[in-house]
């Protein structure tokens, strides 16, 4: 368990905008333009989230976005009176059942017969409620456990709305799942999932204006993690982790002045891929990027493509920087990398009987082609060039070197 990667996910987005939104709508005094502004702010949001997930194709933010807008006390309202108040009952126990269905369900184009049975789902469940109000409202209402209450006698502004026991449970029952599930697999996207949740379930205690701006941290929340996730896929590669080629040009476009770029390249990586596999070929990539995110001087290693790699010195003259590469090449080459086979337990075993067999290791070693930027004429692209040239003289002089 990555208890670093852990606390990440809580924070961001979900832990810092939380707090945020909650403080700007209860900032007191409000200027009037502020106060206008943050009464059309939720219906922005929900519209900003509705188009980003249209652009991004990601079906299931707009599902749950949907569902926080139609699920709204304001849209709710717009239905004969009684149905409103019979729907406004049932609906903090249909929610928190849904928001865990949609965190679980696979990623859709919005264009596709999944995403359309999605919405049938909510069609199907919009008829239900429509059912049971026309023919057992009073038996739905106490099976349920709802108990009516005056909202005229609660200040909207302090007074929070009771929840039945069932929808207690499940708000209690989808956080958990989405919690566990952050532990298990951590990532930002279920961090986010468990603030809206958090979000909704204040929405649903909640009256008025009050209950918006708690749906509209949600789906604000929503909305952050999605571009948060979409720039990291563009600028991060998936298998080692480090940042892309895409990272590293806009990196160098930011420098000026001194710095030193060299490439690496695993040597005989090709056989390495046709001898075990690519498998084995992704954790030697994996293992070897490792060793570079470590490398010491004040380098960042970013992944250029297929088997090569780059590491930028911002600062430092080649000089400088060759030693701290010498001992990164050294220390790949005296590492033995144990690979992991099909039968090879995710964990270390903790005793030595739970060991089924001597793992396989590999030896790997790479080669390093360095170039510096002295001239502010020369280019960023000139640079690489340098440093590919200086590459391939290393592995043609007999590879596991620096030139």
């Amino acid at each position: 368990m990555n208890n670093r990667q852990i606390i990440t996910c809580l924070l961001v987005p979900g832990g810092l905008v939380f707090p945020l939104a909650l403080a700007l709508w209860h900032l007191t005094p409000r200027p009037e333009l502020l106060q206008s502004f943050l009464s059309l702010l939720p219906y922005v949001i929900l519209g900003i989230g509705i188009m980003l997930g249209w652009r991004f194709q990601r079906s299931r933010l707009l599902l749950l976005l949907l569902l926080l807008t139609l699920t709204q006390a304001s849209v709710i309202n717009l239905l004969p009176r009684s149905l409103a108040n019979f729907s406004l009952a049932v609906i903090p126990l249909l929610l928190p059942v849904n928001l865990l269905w949609l965190a679980f369900v696979s990623e859709r184009n919005f264009i596709s017969i999944t995403t359309i049975t999605r919405l049938l789902c909510f069609a199907v469940q919009g008829g239900l409620v429509w059912f049971a109000y026309h023919f057992y409202a009073e038996q739905s209402l106490t099976i349920i456990g709802y108990n009516p209450w005056d909202s005229a006698e609660l200040d909207p502004f302090t007074s929070l709305v009771p929840l039945t026991p069932l929808a207690t449970i499940a708000f209690a029952v989808t956080f958990l799942a989405i919690f566990i599930t952050l532990l298990w697999r951590p990532t930002m996207e279920r961090g986010a999932q468990l603030w809206m949740v958090i979000g909704v379930y204040f929405a649903q205690i909640s009256l008025g204006n009050e209950a918006l701006h708690y749906t509209a941290t949600a789906a604000l929340i929503l909305i952050v993690a999605l571009l948060e996730t979409s720039h990291s896929m563009a600028f991060r590669d998936e298998l080692t982790g480090l940042g892309s080629r895409r990272a590293l040009n806009e990196y160098l476009q930011r420098l000026s002045g001194t710095y030193t770029l060299a490439m690496v390249d695993i040597d005989h990586f090709k056989k390495v891929n046709d001898t075990y596999g690519h498998d084995i070929g992704d954790q030697v990539l994996k293992m070897v990027a490792s060793c570079l995110a470590k490398v010491k001087g004040g380098g960042k290693a970013f992944r250029y493509g297929g088997e090569e790699f780059t590491i930028v010195f911002a600062g430092k003259k080649q000089e400088l920087s060759v030693p701290h590469l010498e001992t990164l090449r050294l220390s790949i080459a005296q590492s033995s990398f144990a690979l992991r086979g099909k039968g090879r337990p995710k964990k270390k075993p903790k005793t030595a009987s739970q060991r089924r067999s001597k793992p396989q290791t590999l030896s790997v070693t790479v080669s390093i082609g360095v170039a510096g930027h002295h001239d502010r004429k020369q280019s960023a692209g000139q640079v690489i060039k340098q440093a590919d040239t200086a590459l391939y003289k290393a592995k043609h002089g007999g590879r596991n070197q620096i030139c």
